[in-house]
């Protein structure tokens, strides 16, 4: 044997190929990479630049010093964001808790859009110092892939007249600008319209204010075209969806306009606490809040926060009225992790949380993804919830994944539909309606006091409260109260509402009274109808009986009258006879 010798891995030029265009295969991925680190970088703002064959995505964050270019933008693969040192960063902006990108890998992303990529950027603590100019030609790693990767170079400089960004943006003191050239797709109207909807779904729903960060497109060869499109939405007085212009914010606000339009539940775990608060409101009625403890011990640290709207004809229509598009085209239920979207979660088509194969086991009784609409966020580290490296394929399973899908399946979709299926199903002109109208009638009433009695049956929920407008004793003349009773009960003793209890007690008593009253009334009038039937049935055989006299001397009459017919007859026989006789003698 000979003594080892030690080896070690030589990296070719083509890695950049492979953890580029090669890795990341769709423009929309590899803008969403970029934009992440820009939410990364703490910029409350990032602006993307569409201009004549390039691409510029700025953004007003912390900003690179010339070391961290070094020893981490240019180290591939490295991630500062593993580093867990980010204490402070925490404790200043919550809503930020967690990064959006921790693979290193994302700068490579544009390679996909461009051939030629340029980087500026200042730190925010070296605001009088020149910004940072590095320039990289992807083309060169492709020349000869026998070239090592740290062999091909790349060029910097120092610029101390500060950020070279087009008029259009905003002027930047600190942070990032990252210059695409040679684009190599054509990025027309719809391509960017495209981007800017599909960056609608990458962010917050309730808007900027929502976690502080906000993206604005820029794109001024479509600036005429937007102005013309908008021209003609306000001459036919209709509100033009957001995504059918260029330019402009993006924006996503289209949750907060179905809340008031449909049925959505939001379930969220306290970390704190450990439990499981629901809430599920039905065109702005909150029908219920219960909490539980939670069962997911690798969800507890995780923030998780759904909302999910199921989709009635009326909230469909305003969806593709407000949107543009029809809400099976928007997608169903987005995956957020760190505030950012886990592409393709959600999409037409993806069935992540396996709810159309579910659906297909009984058509009436589930919701599928075109049923719902919705939005899941989780935080944490890659050890629980770790992005594919391709950016486009989802969440790499983990056992805290298996729990995410299960909370989610048991806890938001199946909880909705435990409502949904009995009380809108069961009235189809419901689904039409954008209030609650149509539940204000005892039957309704009694289909949610159900469904709700059904769902708190468990000794371990907490009832927190109850719409005592949808829920309440019925009117004791309805055909539903006493079928109603069971429910009310189970939900005055689970919400320990002493009052309604005797409420219900004391219309109960009504109730019983009413029916012995009825029930007095009902054998009274039985009697009195008997008698009336026996007197009726009395006269009808008298009736018949003097009929029968009458019909039998009519009868008697008849004979008389017959008899004396033939009588008379017989005696004019008899004279004939005796007249012929009296001549035959003469």
């Amino acid at each position: 044997m000979t003594t080892p010798t030690p080896l070690h891995f030589d990296v070719s030029s083509g890695l950049k190929t492979v953890l580029g265009s090669e890795l990341i295969t769709d423009d929309e991925v590899a803008i969403f990479e970029l934009v992440k680190n820009s939410f990364d970088a703490r910029a409350p703002q990032v602006d993307i630049f569409f201009g004549n064959d390039e691409i510029i995505i700025a953004d007003n964050g912390t900003g690179m010093t010339y070391d961290d270019i070094k020893k981490k933008w240019l180290f591939v693969a490295y991630s500062s964001k593993k580093e867990g040192n980010s204490e402070n960063y925490r404790e200043e902006i919550a809503n930020r808790k967690y990064y959006a990108g921790s693979k290193g890998i994302g700068r490579f992303s544009s390679d996909r859009l461009g051939k030629i990529i340029i980087l500026q950027t200042r730190h925010q603590s070296e605001l009088q110092d020149p910004v940072h100019n590095l320039t990289i030609d992807w083309s060169l790693f492709d020349k000869n892939h026998q070239k090592r990767f740290d062999k091909v170079n790349v060029t910097y400089i120092s610029n101390p007249k500060g950020f070279d960004i087009p008029d259009q943006l905003p002027r930047l003191n600190s942070g990032t600008v990252i210059t695409i050239k040679h684009t190599r797709q054509v990025w027309n109207r719809e391509k960017i319209c495209r981007i800017k909807s599909a960056l609608s779904k990458l962010i917050n729903p309730f808007g900027s204010d929502a976690d502080g960060f906000k993206i604005v497109i820029h794109a001024p060869a479509e600036e005429q075209a937007d102005k013309d499109a908008q021209k003609r939405a306000d001459e036919k007085e209709l509100v033009l969806p957001p995504n059918d212009l260029a330019n402009g914010e993006v924006g996503n606000f289209i949750f907060t306009t179905l809340q008031e339009k449909t049925t959505f539940i939001e379930v969220k775990i306290d970390p704190t606490t450990n439990q499981i608060e629901s809430s599920l409101t039905d065109r702005g009625e909150v029908v219920y809040k219960i909490r539980e403890p939670n069962t997911y011990p690798l969800l507890q640290d995780s923030n998780f926060h759904c909302l999910l709207f199921f989709l009635n004809t009326s909230a469909k229509m305003t969806f593709a009225r407000r949107m543009g598009v029809p809400s099976v085209q928007f997608g169903s239920v987005f995956l957020f992790r760190n505030n950012f979207r886990v592409f393709p979660i959600g999409e037409e088509g993806d069935d992540w949380f396996k709810m159309d194969r579910r659906k297909q086991q009984g058509y009436a009784r589930f919701l599928g993804t075109r049923d719902v609409i919705g939005r899941l966020d989780v935080y944490g580290s890659d050890e629980h919830f770790m992005e594919a490296s391709s950016r486009n394929t989802g969440l790499i399973d983990s056992p805290a994944v298996d729990e995410l899908q299960s909370c989610f399946r048991n806890l938001c979709l199946k909880r909705l539909e435990r409502y949904v299926i009995p009380v809108t199903f069961v009235d189809k002109e419901d689904r039409l309606s954008e209030n609650i109208s149509r539940l204000l009638t005892d039957p309704a009433k009694a289909r949610v006091a159900s469904a709700l009695a059904k769902l708190i049956d468990n000794e371990e929920i907490e009832l927190l409260y109850y719409s005592q407008k949808l829920i309440g004793i019925l009117s004791e003349r309805s055909s539903k109260f006493e079928e109603s009773l069971g429910s009310l009960k189970a939900i005055a003793e689970k919400s320990k509402d002493k009052t309604f209890l005797k409420n219900i007690e004391a219309a109960e008593k009504r109730f019983d009274e009413l029916r012995r009253s009825e029930e007095a009334a009902r054998k009274q009038a039985d009697e009195e109808r008997r008698a009336k039937e026996e007197a009726r049935a009395k006269a009808e055989e008298e009736r018949k009986a003097k009929e029968h006299e009458k019909k039998k001397a009519l009868e008697a009459e008849e004979l008389v009258t017959k008899v004396s017919a033939q009588l008379d007859e017989e005696k004019k026989r008899t004279l004939f006879l005796s007249s012929i006789s009296t001549l035959g003698r003469v």
